[in-house]
C-alpha cells in the first residue's frame, strides 16, 4: 500500500513539475515577445532600391567611434544617404537604442531635411533643419552612452516622406512617429554599436 502511495505522489510531484516548466516557458516567450513589439515601431512604407543612410565613420554592425559617443565629443557622425524615392517632398530621422534599460531610448530627432539635401557634415546641419528634444531633454545629437558593461545597438532611421512636418522643436518620439507615420514613403537605415 506505502509503495502506491509512493508512486503516486512521485507521479504528481513529477507532473507538477512539468506544468511549472511549461508555464515558466510560456511567460518567457509572450515577454520577450512584448518587448520586441513595444520597442520596435515599424511603418508601411515601400521598399526602394537603392534607398540607404551610410556613414564614413562606420558601417553596418560596426562599432561607432568614441568621438561620436558621451565619452569622446559627442558630435554627430557624417552622414550621406543615396536614392530618394523622387516622389519625397522632405526627410527625416531619428537615431534610437533599443537596448535601454526601460525601453527605447532617442538620441537624436531631425526633420524638415531638404530633400535635395545628400547628408550631413560631422558635427553640422543644414540651415532651417528642426530637431526634436531627445531623451536627454536636449534639442541636439546626444551620443551613445550605455551603462557601463553594456552593448547597445545604436539605430539610424532616416524616412523620405510626402510632406513637410508642422511640429515644433519641442518634439518628442512618439509625437514624431505618429506625425510621419501617415506619410513614410520609404525608409533606410543603419545600425551602429557601441559599449562601455
Amino acid at each position: 500500500m506505502n509503495k502506491k502511495l509512493i508512486i503516486a505522489t512521485t507521479i504528481v510531484v513529477v507532473i507538477a513539475i512539468i506544468f511549472v516548466f511549461l508555464v515558466s516557458t510560456k511567460t518567457t516567450i509572450i515577454t520577450t515577445e512584448l518587448k520586441t513589439t513595444i520597442t520596435t515601431t515599424e511603418f508601411k512604407g515601400q521598399k526602394f532600391e537603392g534607398f540607404v543612410i551610410l556613414s564614413k565613420a562606420f558601417g553596418e554592425g560596426e562599432n561607432i567611434p568614441i568621438k561620436y559617443t558621451c565619452d569622446g565629443e559627442n558630435i554627430s557622425p557624417p552622414l550621406e544617404w543615396k536614392s530618394i524615392p523622387e516622389n519625397s517632398v522632405s526627410l527625416a530621422l531619428i537615431v534610437e537604442d533599443p537596448d535601454a534599460p526601460f525601453g527605447t531610448f532617442t538620441h537624436w530627432i531631425v526633420f524638415n531635411i531638404d530633400k535635395n539635401i545628400k547628408g550631413f557634415e560631422e558635427g553640422k546641419l543644414p540651415e532651417k533643419v528642426k530637431q526634436g528634444v531627445n531623451d536627454f531633454g536636449n534639442n541636439r545629437y546626444d551620443g551613445p552612452c550605455p551603462p557601463k558593461g553594456e552593448k547597445h545597438r545604436y539605430i539610424f532611421r532616416l524616412f523620405a516622406l510626402d510632406k513637410e512636418l508642422d511640429l515644433s522643436k519641442d518634439v518628442k518620439r512618439n509625437e514624431f512617429l505618429n506625425a510621419i507615420k501617415a506619410h513614410v514613403i520609404a525608409e533606410a537605415r543603419l545600425t551602429g554599436i557601441y559599449s562601455r
